[in-house]
């Protein structure tokens, strides 16, 4: 049997898959990112503690829809308009 020292072919093989699996995993960061899957870790669950909200499922009259997010689903931070001019 017949030992070939020249390697390329195998190099070139596994030099391959690596490029492969990382381009892959930069196309799954993008899609993840790209479909709102990172929403919750840019914008803390903090309606009800640091900005004086209610977490409802629609917001009642004399308050407004928010962009701080809260922890269940389907519930949006409703705020009245003093607490955003006083900033609490």
């Amino acid at each position: 049997m017949f030992f070939r020292k020249n390697k390329k072919g195998v190099e070139l093989a596994t030099n391959a898959v690596v490029i492969i699996v990382l381009v892959l995993l930069v196309l799954l960061v993008l899609a993840f990112i790209f479909m709102g899957g990172t929403q919750n870790w840019f914008k803390a669950n903090d309606c009800e503690k640091s900005h004086s909200g209610n977490c409802l499922p629609s917001c009642p009259s004399g308050t407004t829809v928010s962009p701080w997010s809260c922890p269940d689903k389907g519930q949006r931070c409703c705020v009245t308009l003093q607490s955003i001019q006083t900033g609490q």
